[in-house]
């Protein structure tokens, strides 16, 4: 999947979550863990290593190009970096 793709979907989920469109259950699969490593690689200009869902929370593991490895939380249901 492409960074463009990824932060599309992203984007949508975010505008539909934001005017009510998701609800439920739903919102709890707002994120997947695709669009969650897209939205934490944006946010650093970093490389993912790795994502695991830790409640409603991904915890994306990133490399900095600065060389430091660091951890980034990514709402499973908004997608907010937090």
């Amino acid at each position: 999947m492409t960074m463009r793709k990824l932060n599309s979907m992203a984007l949508a989920m975010l505008l539909g979550a934001s005017i009510g469109l998701t609800t439920g259950d739903a919102l709890a699969q707002a994120i997947s863990p695709d669009a969650a490593a897209g939205i934490a690689a944006q946010a650093t200009g970093g490389r993912v290593l790795g994502v695991n869902l830790s409640g409603a929370v991904y915890v994306v593991r990133v490399l900095l190009p600065n060389g430091v490895v660091r951890d980034v939380a990514v709402d499973a249901n908004t997608g907010a970096v937090r």
